[in-house]
This record gives structure tokens, sequence and C-alpha cells, in this order.
């Protein structure tokens, strides 16, 4: 049973989307498919709702295209992203008024986008230097607080920051 008080915080389908094999390369797998993704996603919503659940914080995926790992096939990263952060969007506001529950996305993919972009302008916003060389890199000249990323696909221990920062913004904005 769920406390109808409590507020539940779902976060899924970035590692289902950027399926890749042991050598890093893109593979086919039934949870590439955004609709796939999205039927996931939908089950596990109303599992929620139906255990009683009525306030929910649901993220959007990152831009995949703008990971590290992405390199020599961001656009196509991107697109899926796109594809699969729009049918969760429309998804999310259909079952909020079908099941009369309260559900916040929060924009992870903008999000990134914004710390990219700022990076690559200085970096005067959030205070990145770089966001292309991991922290962990063995020819990073950055650490992990001036370096978006940690590895060629996670965020940093203050990437991570500025994104709860985020969500309790936009819960205290929905209260």
């Amino acid at each position: 049973i769920a406390d109808p008080n409590a507020l539940y915080v779902v976060n899924a389908g970035g590692n289902d989307l950027r399926h890749v094999d042991e050598l890093n390369n893109v593979t086919v797998s039934p949870y590439s498919d955004p609709a796939t993704l999205l039927g996931n996603m939908l089950f596990s919503l109303n599992h929620l709702i139906d255990s009683g659940a009525r306030h929910l914080l649901v993220s959007n995926v990152a831009d995949l295209g703008l990971v590290p790992e992405a390199e020599g096939r961001r656009a196509d990263a991107t697109a899926l992203t796109v594809a699969y952060n729009s049918a969760l969007s429309a998804a999310l506001e259909a079952l909020s008024a079908a099941r009369q529950v309260s559900i916040i996305e929060l924009d992870v993919f903008g999000l990134l986008n914004d710390v990219i972009s700022d990076t690559q302008n200085g970096g005067t916003k959030y205070g990145f230097l770089d966001a292309s060389i991991p922290c962990f890199s063995p020819l990073s000249p950055f650490t992990c607080d001036d370096s978006v990323f940690s590895d060629t696909l996670h965020p940093t221990g203050r990437a991570h920051e500025i994104l709860g920062a985020a969500a309790l913004e936009i819960v205290k904005a929905n209260q």
C-alpha cells in the first residue's frame, strides 16, 4: 500500500534506450523501441497508482546524444531520446487526467542541454569546464568538480546535485 500523501519519484528508461553490446556498439533489443519503454513505464506508474500513490515526479530521459559514449552516433541517440520523451510527456498528461493524480515531469533532457551549453560557453551558470572528457578518464585534465561526466555515460556528483536542486525547485513550484 502506497502512502497517498507521499511523493514517488520515478527515473527510468535511459539505460534501456542506450542498449549497447560489450564492445560499446548500439544493438537492437526489444527495449530499444520507445513504444516498448513507454509501455513498461506506464505499467509501473499504473502499479504505483493502483497501490495508492497520488503524487508522482517522473523524469524524462537525458539527451543520450550528449553523453561521451555517443560519439559517432549523436544524432541517432538524440532522435531516439526525443521520440521517447515526446511520447512520455503526452502519456503522463493523459495518465494524470485519466487517473486523477498529480504527475510532475522533470525535464532532465532540457537540464542536461542547458548544462552542456553553459559549459561550451565558459561555464558561468553551472561552473563546469568540460562536458566531453569524463573526469575518471586517465587522459582527463579535469576533476569531477570541473567535468559534467564521471565516465562515458554517468554525470558527476556535482551534476547530480544540480539535478536534485532542479527536482526540488519544480516540486516546490507545484505545491
